[in-house]
């Protein structure tokens, strides 16, 4: 499956750290994966790239959203 988007995503993210939140469980993705939460202090910081790699199969239930860490 390829997102829509994904290629202006891609290119606009390239290098950020970023964590990674699914809306259809109201939660950011844990470190390596390894779950969820809604404590933000408890999740994952990942590169963009990795951060892509490990979601980008997900369907639009999901709804993915990639948050920039300043």
């Amino acid at each position: 499956m390829k997102r829509k988007g994904g290629e202006r995503i891609k290119a606009k993210l390239a290098g950020a750290k970023v964590r990674i939140w699914t809306a259809q469980w109201g939660a950011w993705w844990r470190p390596d994966s390894s779950g969820y939460t809604d404590d933000i202090k408890q999740a994952g910081i990942y590169t963009f790239e990795d951060a892509w790699r490990r979601s980008h199969h997900c369907g639009p239930e999901k709804r993915i959203i990639y948050e920039v860490v300043a």
